[in-house]
């Protein structure tokens, strides 16, 4: 095995970190009907209902924490690799054996995964027009796509569950169930193809991704999760107070990785502006109108729409490591993405609520 295998190997994992983020919030809602332990309540319940902009601001300080430390010399790259490391083995498992269990999986809520799916699709279908008019090299042409798609639900899930409490947060988990899929899937193919087995035929490639799927704690905590969930079966409670002080760690290692990553170098400015008007701008006009198709009104309208106008997915930079795929792109698509969804999200987030 080459000595960059163990380190690809890695990168695979970090694609589920900011999918599975937004289990960890779940995790808080379910959980805290369950387990009466003051301990519990006070570790997990991560944002005060009375008190949400508070929550806010706590996420956003983090996200400066991290990229404070990083302009300081404190934190690396490399550390960022790190922490996403301890998530990916310590936290990530638990939050979904402890999650996933409690999901309602109710016919009724059915229009928000096929709506991900929906649009995922859309979006991909522009990128690749648009990107074949700009005759761009493979390298970049996959970065163009995957960035088109990928929608950022971790990063919207403070402001959904500031201004629409647990409502969103379980209604945020459902879109995702659709989102994150394509994306474990269908986004790493492409990156695939575009990047390092651009060569290589299509059962090549097919067996590459199935391979990395195999060796994915997340994914088979989440078919354990499932099982748990059809059984109408729990956790353990003797496990519930070990699994809870895995969790915790979640937030604050994630916006800290996310800060350590973040650059605010400008690369391919009009390929970056095209990207973003698809993912963000396109995205929206998808969920206005499937909204309006679908005939949904009140939270789960909010819902699809502010998922539909999710920042570019931070998942971006690690298909781009692990497939060879153009860095210095898709580092300045993220990062961009990154400091306007800190503006527009929980701008679009409070206005839809004002609507209900």
């Amino acid at each position: 095995m080459s000595s960059s295998s163990p380190r690809k190997f890695f990168l695979l994992k970090n694609l589920i970190l900011c999918r599975f983020y937004i289990l960890y919030h779940a995790s808080v809602i379910f959980l805290k009907e369950k387990i009466e332990s003051k301990v519990f309540k006070r570790n997990f319940l991560v944002c005060p209902m009375n008190d949400p902009y508070s929550s806010v601001l706590a996420i956003i300080l983090l996200f400066l924490l991290g990229y404070s430390l990083k302009k300081l010399n404190f934190f690396t790259k490399e550390h960022a690799d790190l922490f996403l490391k301890m998530v990916f083995y310590l936290t990530l498992p638990s939050i979904i054996l402890l999650t996933i269990p409690t999901i309602p999986l109710d016919v009724k809520f059915i229009y928000l995964p096929i709506s991900a799916v929906i649009i995922y699709f859309l979006t991909f279908s522009i990128a690749y027009i648009v990107g074949r008019l700009y005759q761009l090299e493979e390298k970049v042409f996959g970065v163009f796509l995957i960035a088109s798609m990928i929608m950022n639900l971790g990063f919207n899930l403070p402001f959904v569950l500031a201004f629409y409490g647990q409502e969103g947060v379980v209604l945020a988990t459902l879109f995702d169930l659709g989102n994150g899929f394509l994306t474990l899937t269908f986004a790493y193919y492409w990156a695939t193809r575009m990047g390092s087995a651009h060569n290589n035929n299509t059962a090549q490639i097919n067996m590459k991704v199935l391979k990395k799927f195999l060796y994915s704690p997340p994914l088979w905590a989440l078919g354990i999760g499932f099982i748990l969930n059809l059984a109408d079966l729990s956790v353990p409670t003797i496990l519930t107070d070990f699994i809870n002080h895995l969790a915790v760690m979640t937030t604050p290692l994630i916006m800290l990785s996310l800060g350590i990553y973040f650059s605010p170098n400008i690369k391919r400015p009009k390929l970056l502006v095209s990207v973003l008007m698809i993912r963000m701008v396109g995205g929206f006009i998808f969920g206005v109108l499937l909204v309006l198709i679908f005939s949904v009104k009140g939270s789960i309208m909010a819902i699809i729409i502010i998922s539909a106008a999710a920042p570019v997915g931070f998942n971006t930079l690690t298909f781009t490591a692990l497939e060879e795929l153009d860095k210095d792109f898709a580092a300045s698509v993220v990062s961009t993405a990154i400091a306007l969804g800190l503006f527009y999200v929980p701008l679009l987030t409070f206005l839809l609520q004002m609507h209900l």
